[in-house]
């Protein structure tokens, strides 16, 4: 079990890392050969996964990494919210997969966090209609 003191420090590692991701500004040109690679180093970093790893996993299988790295609500609410800024980016084929797990981690946060947030709620409805 972590302590308390540790389990702090970790989420705010933790939001830190998903911050800097989501203060990227991506660019088309240079998604594929660079900042795709920055995104991933971020994401190892935060959650030991890298988008082609996330796009293979199942969404259950998702959720359970993430679970296991104990993340805070605000957290999950993070990790979808960079996986709903990266759709446009990359192919076509994987767009939707990252939609659906956007939306998991969502729906997610929301059962986590136990109290109801019109914010969450219009990010799945976001996520809905890039499926």
């Amino acid at each position: 079990m972590l302590s308390k003191g540790f389990r702090d420090e970790e989420q705010e590692r933790l939001s830190e890392l998903f911050n800097s991701g989501l203060e990227l500004e991506f660019v088309p040109g240079l998604w594929k050969n660079q900042q795709r690679k920055q995104l991933d180093e971020y994401l190892k970093k935060a959650v030991k996964i890298t988008l082609d790893q996330l796009e293979k996993l199942s969404t259950e299988n998702l959720l359970q990494d993430l679970k296991a790295h104990h993340l805070s609500f605000s957290n999950y609410e993070q990790f979808g919210d960079l996986l709903l800024k990266v759709i446009p980016f990359e192919a076509k084929e994987h767009q939707q997969n990252l939609a659906q797990k956007a939306m998991a981690v969502y729906e997610f946060a929301q059962q986590e966090s136990k109290t109801y947030s019109f914010g969450l709620i219009q990010k799945i409805e976001t996520a809905k209609a890039k499926l």
